[in-house]
């Protein structure tokens, strides 16, 4: 019991840094901001100047963004762009230590490594909330507006539904949370981890899954990609994830949901335990 209530002390200690930190609310108004904007506002514009056009495409458009389909369109955002953003919170909570030269008095002050890296790690999870309920509570916003301003009706998806897509999406962001605090502990910093992040994600993955189309051994290789697994995850609850474009759009390959669920969380347990191991062993000035 005694060392249950170090950890949950360890784990609110990390919260309180977590919510003190000017990043990480820096972090979550931006993907508030950018993502409704691309998300609603951004297609929702692109619609009214579609009206006169072909009258299927204008009602195409303006379905997706309708609440009837929350739940498949929110998804859509969070294997590449919300994980984005919180591969960058993860960094920072554990770079950040390297960088301010503060990890030595931490030690110093708590008797485990093991026990200060998992609570760091269990905050991080914790912090990640906030992400999943920004998306949904205002993108249920902004469809139920453009809903009526169109008149048209507010139809929710069920609540199991609902509360899957939640899931989901923590269990998405936590993948990308874990590889950022990956990345800060093998580079003991946040710079270059933030970007190796970025160069993976933006231009590893892409071209590696562009050539794999042709090259069979580079096929096997894109289906183990953080993206693969998030996009296919996804998938079983219909998000619609085919023929996007811009930055991280994605064509493929997917899996199986159930074999993205256990890829992710291995590399969850990878990332992890490799935080925990190396800073429990490794000198970290």
């Amino acid at each position: 019991m005694a060392g249950i209530k170090l950890y949950l002390r360890s784990v609110q200690a990390e919260l309180l840094l977590l919510r003190r930190r000017v990043s990480y609310w820096i972090i979550l108004a931006v993907y508030a901001v950018t993502g409704m904007l691309f998300s609603y506002v951004f297609p929702y514009l692109i619609y009214r100047d579609a009206i006169g056009g072909p009258e299927a495409a204008a009602r195409i458009a303006l379905a997706i963004l309708l609440p009837e389909n929350l739940v498949r369109y929110s998804l859509t955002g969070f294997p590449f762009y919300a994980g984005i953003m919180v591969f960058i919170v993860g960094v920072l909570a554990v770079g950040s230590e390297y960088n301010w030269g503060t990890f030595t008095n931490t030690l110093v002050q708590r008797a485990s490594r093991s026990r200060i890296m998992l609570s760091k790690l269990t905050a991080l999870a914790i912090a990640l909330l906030p992400f999943v309920a920004i998306n949904y509570i205002l993108g249920a916003g902004f469809s139920a507006g453009i809903a009526m301003i169109e008149s048209a009706p507010i139809t929710w998806p069920p609540l199991w539904d609902i509360a899957r897509a939640l899931a989901l999406s923590w269990y998405i962001l936590l993948l990308w949370a874990t590889f950022g605090a990956f990345l800060a502990v093998l580079s003991r910093g946040t710079a270059l981890a933030i970007g190796l992040g970025i160069f993976y994600a933006l231009v590893v993955e892409g071209v590696i899954a562009l050539f794999g189309r042709q090259i069979d051994a580079l096929l096997f290789i894109s289906r183990i990609f953080l993206r693969t697994a998030g996009y296919s995850i996804v998938t079983s609850l219909g998000a619609m994830v085919a023929g996007e474009g811009g930055p991280g759009a994605f064509e493929g390959p997917f899996i199986t949901p159930a074999r993205a669920a256990v890829t992710m969380a291995a590399y969850i347990t990878l990332f992890s335990a490799y935080v925990v191991f190396t800073v429990n062993r490794r000198d970290v000035n």
